[in-house]
């Protein structure tokens, strides 16, 4: 699940649902204690709501209504930065969003030259950038799923940072991710962000967890973007955590923002500072 700040939550709402195809699965205010494990109490008693993709997959987008003047500016700070989401056919997506309030910061183009992976790039009303992912080829061979709808599920979460090398290892040795792969090539969308020529190399991972199509990306940027914007307890307008279910939840080893409580139904969940400032919950049915 990832989790999103915004400032007109029925907006969001009508945004995805109309255009995306996402449906509501659950909406409720903030309990004091979840926003306490976020280290967020700001999140106290605000509304939110939770969506999956037409298909149904259990992979969710939550949205939190925020009052905060903190905006995340897209790809100028490490932490998280994207969200890709799979999609069946991209280019009846793309002539689909022309008519959209989504912002198109790319057409549709394969990642590299020849490649059998396609993707777009928008931004939504809270200013959350989608990457829209149809992928070709052999699906088990780049550990994707098939998509079951037109809009599907999110299966990568991209995070920016200094060195891809030192994050790889903090999320492989903490979270037992496996290494998909180290990669290296230009991307104009980046280099265009930060001020630098077309035929800039950008080095970045990609790690796997041990179900198929949940990856996290990690993008290594320039030093002068790679740090992680300051927002206090506050919830800022943007993507700013993601959660991720675990086999367990374990007393030692991890510094947790407070200690993990049952604040889910039958599950409990805790929050961890990443390594670039990065709010990451994981939750579990067994806490050991």
């Amino acid at each position: 699940m990832v989790t999103v700040g915004v400032h007109d939550i029925e907006s969001f709402f009508r945004q995805y649902s109309r255009w995306l195809g996402y449906k509501l699965v659950d909406k409720g205010v903030v309990c004091e204690a979840l926003s306490l494990s976020w280290s967020m109490h700001d999140a106290f008693n605000k509304p939110y709501i939770v969506l999956c993709p037409e298909s149904g997959a259990d992979v969710y987008i939550r949205a939190i209504e925020t009052q905060s003047s903190i905006n995340l500016k897209p790809f100028r700070h490490g932490g998280w930065v994207a969200i890709e989401i799979l999609v069946s056919d991209l280019d009846l997506v793309y002539q689909k969003l022309k008519g959209a309030p989504f912002a198109i910061i790319a057409p549709p183009k394969s990642i590299v030259a020849g490649s059998p992976i396609r993707a777009m790039q928008v931004m939504g009303l809270a200013g959350e950038v989608l990457y829209l992912t149809e992928s070709g080829g052999d699906r088990a061979a780049l550990n994707h799923p098939e998509p079951k709808s037109l809009v599907d599920r999110i299966f990568i979460v991209v995070l920016a940072g200094g060195s891809a090398e030192s994050i790889e290892h903090y999320y492989s040795s903490v979270f037992n991710l496996n290494l998909q792969g180290n990669y290296q090539f230009s991307i104009d969308l980046l280099s265009n962000a930060h001020g630098l020529p077309d035929n800039h190399v950008y080095n970045f991972s990609v790690l796997s967890g041990s179900e198929i199509g949940n990856k996290i990306e990690i993008d290594e940027y320039p030093e002068k973007f790679a740090k992680p914007m300051e927002t206090g307890s506050s919830i800022p307008s943007g993507f700013f955590m993601v959660t991720f279910e675990t086999d367990f939840i374990t007393r030692s080893g991890i510094d947790f923002v407070s200690p993990p409580a049952m604040l889910y139904q039958n599950l409990y969940a805790g929050t961890i500072i990443g390594p670039v400032g990065e709010k990451i919950e994981v939750v579990s049915d067994t806490f050991i």
